[in-house]
């Protein structure tokens, strides 16, 4: 039997007699993480975090630490590999064509350690990070300058945000084909997104031959 109480007084005697009380606390259990990092994750991330935790053995970690470690280990996020626009990009498409949700205090942790490099310095992180919708028209409204490069055709009508130039060209990420494609069948704002997708992997391949 299971129960949230943690005094089992009011079960009766013959099941308290013939059972055993087991309490499992989450500090208890990740000891050497902080403990508000760790209730802020979704039931079905402990698994992860369990075997990174058992695997990994870390010392005792701060709040920021542990946000660095779940991020790593739970969300295969590594701010500290990402080193251009394109690494930043391969990451979000991956997240949001996910679907996955990640605390808002990781999210702040990401965007926190991304600013510290003034190659970000024009992206609208905040917003990019933790919305879908918005992701998605970032890069659709950048799907033109990709195209026309030197020679738009007019002004972008930026609704999200710098930077105008972006990397579509990126490869798939843990062969899945995350491409911009891929992204667009999640989006409502996909068509030209797709075809940027598609074009930016036609043109990859084109190179390899």
């Amino acid at each position: 039997m299971r129960s949230q109480a943690s005094d089992l007084g009011g079960l009766p005697y013959d099941l308290l007699q013939a059972g055993r009380k087991l309490s499992f606390n989450l500090s208890e259990i990740f000891q050497n993480l902080s403990y508000p990092v760790v209730i802020a994750l979704d039931p079905g991330d402990l698994d992860a975090l369990y075997e990174a935790h058992s695997q990994h053995a870390p010392g005792q970690l701060g709040e920021n630490a542990t946000k660095e470690f779940v991020l790593r280990h739970v969300f295969e996020i590594s701010p500290e590999l990402i080193k251009q626009p394109s690494d930043l990009l391969r990451v979000l498409l991956r997240r949001h064509y996910q679907g996955r949700r990640i605390p808002t205090l990781l999210d702040e942790r990401f965007i926190q350690l991304l600013r510290q490099s003034t190659l970000f310095d024009d992206w609208p992180l905040e917003t990019l990070v933790s919305d879908r919708e918005a992701f998605f028209a970032f890069l659709q409204e950048r799907w033109p300058i990709f195209l026309d490069r030197e020679a738009a055709k007019g002004p972008l009508k930026d609704v999200i945000g710098s930077p105008a130039l972006f990397p579509f060209h990126i490869r798939p990420v843990h062969g899945e084909e995350l491409s911009a494609e891929s992204a667009s069948r999640s989006s409502r704002l996909g068509r030209g997104v797709r075809d940027a997708g598609k074009a930016s992997f036609r043109k990859g391949n084109m190179m390899n031959r």
